[in-house]
């Protein structure tokens, strides 16, 4: 199944079996990888088991990509359609992006599509480390709210569809003027017939 989406001048194009290596290399970074709850070394072999887990039509693990250059990976995952749930994700590895607006675009981007394009999709969590404090302002900007009496290392914080309306979709509002991009999220959606009856049902307007 591919999926590419596409807005303010940035591609999110679901991961393939060629990108894999290129992501584990940068997922065992020690610059990525102390902000993740998994800290581990990442083989090969662990690479391509969590590909074959992944790659099916209830996750979507996008590269992110600008001026023709992969710069990180964002996702939604573990995706519940009878309760319109998942669960997002996101990191850049090329360090020029990071105080930019990029992952804010990327999240905007990914985040129009799962509540406008998939209709029944009603909630997004996202987990933070307990010590990432960037990340944490990064998520309450967007409208995620920390659920409150967590005791773990990494924290849950969730994004209603009625926060999204009403607080993430100013945001939405606010990147189009700036980017001069006042279209919809564009999406393409490929599959194979053994996918279609699950694209349907995600696809669904």
């Amino acid at each position: 199944m591919s999926i590419i989406l596409q807005k303010y001048g940035i591609t999110l194009r679901r991961i393939e079996q060629s990108d894999i290596e290129l992501l584990r290399q940068w997922r065992n970074n020690p610059d990525i990888n102390k902000y993740m709850a998994y800290r581990a070394h990442i083989t090969p072999e662990m690479q391509q088991q969590w590909f074959e887990r992944v790659n099916t039509p209830l996750h979507y693990y996008l590269l992110i990509i600008t001026e023709g250059k992969a710069v990180g990976v964002i996702n939604t995952k573990n995706i519940n359609m009878d309760e319109g749930f998942g669960e997002g994700g996101i990191f850049i590895w090329e360090q020029q992006y990071w105080r930019t607006y990029l992952p804010t675009l990327a999240t905007l981007t990914l985040l129009e599509f799962t509540f406008d394009v998939l209709s029944d999709f009603d909630v997004s969590v996202v987990r933070v480390m307990r010590d990432n404090d960037v990340a944490a302002r990064y998520n309450r900007a967007l409208g995620y709210v920390l659920i409150p009496e967590q005791y773990g290392d990494d924290l849950l914080y969730v994004l209603t569809r009625r926060k999204y309306k009403t607080k993430t979709t100013r945001l939405i509002r606010a990147a189009e003027k700036l980017m001069n991009d006042h279209l919809p999220v564009r999406y393409t959606i490929e599959h194979s017939p053994r996918n279609l009856p699950a694209i349907n049902q995600l696809a669904q307007k």
